[in-house]
This record gives structure tokens, sequence and C-alpha cells, in this order.
């Protein structure tokens, strides 16, 4: 029973491990588009996580998930961890929420029903932080003032215009697109990949 036991906790840190290290890896493609403001760059490391929750649960992905951005933040220290903070709690909401609803349904409806459920969680988390926190936090610890934020989303679209439309044309539509990308990819591949979740359920128990 013991031995059992330490090959199934073997077993759960080496797939944590190796989607970490996939989840970096992807994260150091991040891009920018010219729809957004610059300091919104786009990346698909949650693809990986997600896989990672739906085979091994929400906890297994928001660790992925840490594990991820205290790696970039190490190897990076951008925007002094304010972004990856951010990074950090939008994507725990998507993960968690898609995670939740698909380990109570394991089918491909569970996967699109937690996917749809996880970008509107992400949309919500991601508009509350970035006023609330991320924003205000940018402003109080680096030589930008919120005019140049501001400044920035206009120079991407006049209706850009203060911290309220920022997040309005800005933040909401960039979370939108990112998880809805996500979410995407997700469900194109979720054929492929439902025999690894199955796998990983059994060996598990």
């Amino acid at each position: 029973m013991q031995k059992n036991n330490r090959n199934k906790s073997v077993f759960y840190i080496t797939r944590v491990a190796c989607l970490s290290a996939i989840a970096i890896i992807v994260m150091f493609l991040e891009f920018t588009l010219p729809i957004f403001p610059g300091f919104y760059k786009l990346d698909f490391s949650t693809f990986p996580i997600i896989i990672g929750t739906f085979a091994m649960g929400p906890i297994a992905g928001v660790t992925i998930q840490f594990i991820k951005d205290l790696v970039h933040l190490l190897v990076s220290n951008q925007s002094m961890g304010i972004g990856l903070m951010a990074d950090f709690a939008i994507g725990s909401a998507y993960i968690l929420s898609a995670g939740i609803i698909y380990k109570r349904l394991h089918t491909k409806k569970g996967a699109l029903l937690g996917c749809i459920a996880g970008t509107f969680a992400a949309t919500i988390v991601g508009a509350f932080f970035n006023y609330y926190v991320l924003i205000p936090l940018y402003v109080l610890l680096t030589p930008y003032s919120l005019e140049d934020i501001i400044s920035m989303g206009t120079k991407v679209t006049g209706s850009i215009k203060d911290l309220k439309t920022l997040i309005m044309f800005a933040t909401v539509p960039f979370n939108l697109l990112k998880f809805g990308v996500i979410s995407l990819l997700t469900m194109l591949t979720y054929k492929k990949v439902s025999p690894f979740f199955k796998m990983i359920r059994k060996e598990s128990k």
C-alpha cells in the first residue's frame, strides 16, 4: 500500500513538472497585438495547464500555474512581478472554473461548459483585478503615471479616455480573446487528448 502511494505521488509530481516546463516555455513566446495596448502581452501558456487540469484536477492546474509564474518571475523579473501576479489570479480563475465543472462532468460537453465558464470567470476577475489592484499598483511602484497608461490605450483606440474605458475596451476584450482562443484549442484537441485524461485518472486511483 505504501509503495503504491509512493508511486502515485511520483506519477503526480512528474506530470505536474512536465506540464509546468511546457507552460514556462510557451509563456516565453508571448507577443503583443496592435489592437491592444503594449502592456497587454498575449501568450497561450494556459493551454497545457488546462490540459493538466482536466487530467489531474483543478488543484494540480493551479499548482502548475503557480510554478509557471514563479519561474517566470525569477528568470525575467518583469514589472516587479505585478503582471505575473495578475497572470496567476486571472489564470487561476479560468483553471478553477473549468476544472471544477469538468471534474463533475467528464465529457466533451463538460469540457466545453468548463471552458466557457472559465473564460467568463477570467474576464470578470481580470477586469476587477486590473481596475482595483494591478493598474493602481503599477502606478505606485513604477515611473508610469495613470495618464501614461491611459495614453497607451488611447493610441490604440480613441474610445479609451480613463481607467474605466481602458478596462472596458482593452482589458475585457483582451481576456475574452486570450481565453477564448485557449478554449478553442482545448476543444479542437479534446478528442486526441481525452484518452490521456482517462489514463491519468485511472492510474491516480
